[in-house]
This record gives C-alpha cells, sequence and structure tokens, in this order.
C-alpha cells in the first residue's frame, strides 16, 4: 500500500481496493514508511561519493495546523518549508528535513546534518537566501565556493520603468554568456552606461551587481561542473508536485516529513530516463554515487 500511495494513489482507491477502513490504511501505509532508513543510515551503509557541488533550496508544503487560530487557518500557518540539498554531479538528495520556515535555525540544523554524514562541500549554489550561505559557513567552518543563481538574482531586481527593463535584460544576457571573457565583457559595457542611470532604482541595481557579481560568475571557475542557477532543486521540486497532485494537505507534520522522506529515498532509487546527460540515463542518483546494493537494501520502497 505504501508504494501505491507514493504513486499517487488516492486513500479513497486505496480503501475500496483493500477492503478496509480509512484509518486502517493511513496506519499501514506510515507504519511501513517508518521502517525505512534516515540519511544518516543511508551513508553509513552505502558511503556515496558525492561531488561536493551542493544546491540548497526550500519549497513550501500544505500541512495542517491543529493549533491555527481562524484567521489564519488558511493562510501561511499551514504551510511547512521541506528543505533539501541536491548533489549536482549525481542528482542525489544527500539529506532532506521538514522545518516550520526556511530560517537561520532550520538552516543550521539541516547543515549540521549534512556535515554528519560527510557530505563534502566544495560549491553552494542557492538562490540568494542569505541565512542559507551563513548557516553553511558557520556549520563547516572550512572555506567553500558560493554561486549565487542568476535567475533570482535578475528576478529580484526592480523593473518597473521599460527603461528599467532594458537595463536588467542586459545584466541577465551578460550574466547568461557562456564564456567567461564574453560575461565580464558585456557586465563592463553596462558598468560603462552607468552614468546615464539616475534613478534611485537604477543606483540599487548597479549596487547589487557589484557587491554580487563574484558570487554570480563563480561558475566559470568549474568548467561546467557548477550551474549558474539553482536548477537541479527546482527540477526535483517540479517532479514532486506531480506526486502531489492529488493530495489535498497532508493531515499533520509527522505524515508530511515521512512521505516526503520516503519520496526523496524512492528518488535516490530511481533511474533516469530523460537526464540531458545521457551518461546518466538508467542509472540512479545513488548509482552515479558510486553505491551498490541499492535495490536489496530499499526493497520496502
Amino acid at each position: 500500500m505504501a508504494n501505491d500511495f507514493l504513486k499517487g494513489k488516492s486513500l479513497r482507491n486505496l480503501v475500496r481496493d483493500e477492503s478496509v477502513s480509512k484509518p486502517t490504511v493511513i496506519k499501514s501505509i506510515y507504519q511501513t514508511l517508518g521502517k525505512l532508513p534516515t540519511n544518516l543510515q543511508v551513508a553509513r551503509m552505502l558511503k556515496p561519493t558525492w561531488s561536493g557541488v551542493l544546491v540548497v533550496d526550500g519549497k513550501y508544503i500544505r500541512v495542517f495546523d491543529q493549533y491555527a487560530d481562524e484567521e489564519t487557518s488558511r493562510g501561511f500557518k499551514h504551510k511547512q518549508c521541506w528543505i533539501i540539498g541536491v548533489d549536482c554531479s549525481t542528482g542525489d538528495i544527500p539529506h532532506e528535513a521538514l522545518a516550520s520556515e526556511e530560517t537561520m535555525i532550520d538552516l543550521v540544523m539541516f547543515f549540521k546534518y549534512l556535515k554528519s554524514i560527510g557530505y563534502p562541500l566544495k560549491v553552494l549554489v542557492s538562490d540568494g537566501n542569505s541565512d542559507i550561505l551563513r548557516a553553511a559557513k558557520l556549520v563547516y567552518k572550512k572555506p567553500f565556493d558560493y554561486q549565487l543563481c542568476v535567475y533570482h538574482f535578475v528576478k529580484g531586481l526592480p523593473q518597473t520603468t521599460q527603461r528599467l527593463k532594458d537595463l536588467v535584460n542586459r545584466i541577465n544576457w551578460a550574466l547568461n554568456a557562456k564564456y567567461s571573457n564574453d560575461c565580464f565583457g558585456r557586465i563592463l559595457d553596462i558598468f560603462e552606461r552607468e552614468k546615464k542611470y539616475r534613478s534611485k532604482e537604477a543606483k540599487e541595481i548597479f549596487k547589487k551587481l557589484r557587491n554580487s557579481l563574484g558570487d554570480l560568475t563563480c561558475h566559470f571557475k568549474y568548467d561546467g561542473s557548477v550551474p549558474r542557477t539553482s536548477n537541479p532543486a527546482e527540477l526535483t521540486f517540479r517532479e514532486l508536485d506531480l506526486r502531489l497532485e492529488r493530495f489535498g494537505i497532508f493531515h499533520n507534520f509527522k505524515s508530511a516529513s515521512a512521505w516526503l522522506h520516503t519520496w526523496s529515498l524512492k528518488r535516490r532509487t530511481t533511474a533516469f530516463t530523460d537526464s540531458r546527460d545521457k551518461s546518466k540515463n538508467k542509472k540512479s542518483p545513488l548509482e552515479l554515487a558510486r553505491c551498490k546494493a541499492v535495490e536489496r537494501i530499499f526493497k520496502l520502497i
């Protein structure tokens, strides 16, 4: 039943097919999910070889909160943040955690667990949430490179007038250049035009670009092994959304956490079928991380 539930089969259909009550189905499902290995156990059993290039991002999940008051019962208090780390080379999810929000304390706990399983952080990629970088530095202490998501940076720039839109489009064109020489040449040309912009918003754009340029262009140092955006995490969230389409809302934090953890394990053991990198197809993320006997360990999923 747990496997059918993960594939998107509704509780109503499970109750009908199994000829049992809804509480019995729910209890059976989560008893099975609770027996699955934790991320720490996976790391100890399989000893994955990760690249050290990690994309960290969070997604809000609908989870019922019985303590939410009437005014906020349909709002933010019905959401919990699922934080994940995606290893870029393998597509593996070394760690994931459901938290109340994407705050500093939640992120510190996330990176502490990640460090405890031996993840060798070399490059961190994120959407610009400053707490992600601060938490990683606080936990890991050793230096690592940081790549700020180009897409989220550009999206966050003000575009209130057509002139500002043109400026932002030019910045986007520069930051998405294939080669570093083209990128920096275009950026230099943009800064040479700075004096022509006198509005407060334009000055703010130039200030942000100047302060973030090193983080936005970090990926050029790694010859294609570091993404310029947080797409690896975003693509994982899209896959998750396809499974969550039939869910109205999780009934509590515990059930949501168990389901999301199980889904991530299933994702880690499922072979790629349509990856742009053809060498990854027919291999699961854990297999790409040089793990063996994956099917035997996760027969319950």
